[in-house]
């Protein structure tokens, strides 16, 4: 008997298939393990392979399916759980941000400070320090834009100046 294409994608007789991907991505179970992982090894260098082990799947599907989960990658998920770390730690009386930056994985103190600084837009000696100076966003290419549109309405407002300005205007033309 010639077997159709879904039966084909069924397990073998006594043999147990891995839950299901969801709809919205990986399966409860799945996404409980890749999160255990994660947290177990926030110190430890964690590659995409070493998540999609845990998932049970390829790396390429489990980068898709992680994506559709959490509207995250893999690697900006680890991220954020090694910043949300950090900065529970950076709460801490008198903390020392290079053993954070090791605790956490990251090559060193100021590897973790950039990365710190592009998710939450403070620095870590500033959180932890308590002031509030700017708004935390974890949208980097945002900051980018609104520092963008401050110096285009600078050079707009001093052009604007000057061509108001006679006396200005006469030292352009001549």
């Amino acid at each position: 008997m010639k077997r159709t294409d879904v039966q084909s994608r069924l397990p073998a007789p006594g043999r147990s298939a891995p839950p299901p991907a969801t709809a919205e991505g990986l399966s409860d179970a799945a996404m409980a393990r890749v999160q255990a992982f994660v947290d177990a090894h926030l110190a430890m260098p964690i590659s995409l392979q070493h998540l999609a082990e845990q998932a049970c799947i390829s790396r390429f599907h489990f980068a898709r399916v992680f994506r559709a989960r959490t509207g995250l990658s893999p690697m900006q998920y680890l991220k954020l759980q090694r910043i949300e770390a950090a900065k529970r730690l950076l709460r801490q009386p008198a903390p020392c941000l290079s053993r954070i930056a090791t605790t956490l994985g990251f090559f060193d103190q100021s590897h973790f400070t950039r990365v710190f600084r592009r998710a939450t837009g403070q620095s870590p000696g500033r959180f932890a320090a308590g002031d509030c100076l700017c708004t935390p966003t974890l949208y980097p290419a945002l900051r980018f834009a609104a520092r963008r549109r401050r110096r285009v309405a600078s050079r707009v407002d001093a052009h604007t100046a000057r061509a108001s300005n006679p006396s200005a205007r006469a030292a352009c033309i001549v």
